[in-house]
């Protein structure tokens, strides 16, 4: 993934010269249609770099609502 933009406080101001950017790459472990497993790794942007990891929580064994015992 790649993405470039630019914020300004005047519309006039908005131009195409110093985009600011940043990449990321990352992977996608899926069980039939359904994500279970993502990392993804950014970086170029001023904030440094990024990890990411997801994990669905179906995987864990626990139901989407606490038991009400």
């Amino acid at each position: 993934m790649a993405d470039q933009g630019k914020v300004e406080l005047n519309r006039s101001d908005i131009d195409f010269s110093d985009l600011k950017h940043s990449f990321a790459a990352g992977l996608t472990l899926r069980a039939g249609a359904f994500p279970m497993v993502s990392l993804m790794y950014a970086w170029g942007g001023p904030e440094g770099q990024h990890t990411i990891f997801n994990m669905n929580t179906s995987l864990l064994g626990g139901g989407a609502r606490p038991s009400l015992f």
